[in-house]
């Protein structure tokens, strides 16, 4: 590129340095972003910084975002985000979800989350009686009633061990949602293979995406109950 400069200098030494080049650039505001951590403070963030008739918000399966002020181009437009986070209560779950559990395992597991599954008087005494049994024998059997029944002898006593097959735990999954799920927990039961070994337990939750994805529209259907003059989007944005 050429530059021209027309330049009427007087000096007392006849002498003129002229230095070429770029000054720092003048501070830019590139916009916020706020980055929350429920629902709740999503709405909430919405109403103190948006407005209505300027903010536009999309939600997918894995956020809800807001521009607060679209009419915006000079600049990075605010935004508030909520990408959907799982509850410490899931959490907990998830991560014992398809691992053998001896009895003691078993038992602590049920004892620290007494107050969220159902029917755990019976299921603790249930898990109890493993520690009478010396001797497994049999094939287990599953009832009509999604039981399983276990034939045992304990020395020379014979008789039989009734397990549920699913339990049933009430669970918030997203953070700090309100919304409570009665979630089907599938327990299955690990037959010892050599004489010695112990009844292993194991629980797991295959259709756990269903209660995701309820949960998720659980709480877009709150954000849409609380934004009702906003312009919701089904979709995401950049």
């Amino acid at each position: 590129m050429e530059e021209k400069f027309n330049l009427n200098v007087q000096t007392e030494n006849g002498e003129v340095i002229i230095r070429h080049g770029e000054a720092n650039d003048v501070f830019q505001y590139h916009g916020f972003r706020y980055e929350l951590s429920s629902t709740e403070s999503f709405v909430k963030g919405v109403k103190a910084k948006g407005d209505p008739k300027t903010s536009v918000i999309t939600y997918s399966d894995k956020k809800v975002v807001a521009v607060t002020d679209c009419t915006v181009t000079d600049r990075t437009q605010d935004k508030i985000v909520y990408a959907f986070q799982k509850s410490e209560q899931f959490k907990e779950w998830n991560s014992i979800f398809n691992l053998s559990l001896t009895q003691k395992e078993m038992l602590d597991l049920l004892q620290i989350h007494e107050h969220e599954i159902e029917d755990y008087e019976k299921l603790l005494i249930a898990v109890r009686n493993f520690k009478y049994v010396t001797q497994t024998e049999g094939d287990f059997t599953r009832t009509d009633d999604d039981n399983y029944v276990m034939s045992i002898k304990v020395k020379e006593a014979e008789g039989t061990l009734k397990m549920p097959r699913f339990i049933f735990v009430n669970m918030v999954i997203l953070n700090e949602s309100q919304f409570t799920q009665k979630i089907e927990v599938q327990l299955d039961i690990i037959k010892p293979k050599d004489e010695g070994d112990k009844l292993l337990f194991k629980l797991s939750c295959p259709i756990m995406n269903r209660y995701v994805k309820d949960a998720i529209k659980y709480e877009t259907d709150s954000i849409k109950s609380e934004l009702t003059n906003y312009l919701l989007l089904a979709g995401t944005q950049e």
